[in-house]
């Protein structure tokens, strides 16, 4: 278990924070994930962006930080709206 994992220091301990609760409705499911192309639209909408940026600058200035994104172009595009708010990622 990741619990174990972390008791055994295999895993660091880690604080989770999800700021924003995108509208995930109607969306379908292939293989058991969200459709890829309409989970990146539903998760690049400006304020859910925003809302990781708000978490991050709120909670985590400073320190060190994991954003899990969808695709590449997902990742590109938070780390521009990381980058434009001053945080070099």
């Amino acid at each position: 278990s990741m619990k174990a994992l972390m008791e055994q220091g295999w895993l660091a301990r880690y604080r989770y924070f999800a700021p924003v609760q995108p509208d995930l409705k109607g969306l379908k499911r292939v293989r058991g994930d969200y459709e890829e192309q309409k989970s990146v639209e539903r998760m690049s909408q400006r304020h859910v962006v925003a809302g990781a940026v708000a978490a991050y600058q709120q909670h985590l200035a400073g320190r060190t930080a994991i954003l899990f994104a969808i695709t590449r172009e997902h990742s590109r595009l938070m780390a521009q709206a990381f980058n434009d708010a001053g945080i070099d990622v």
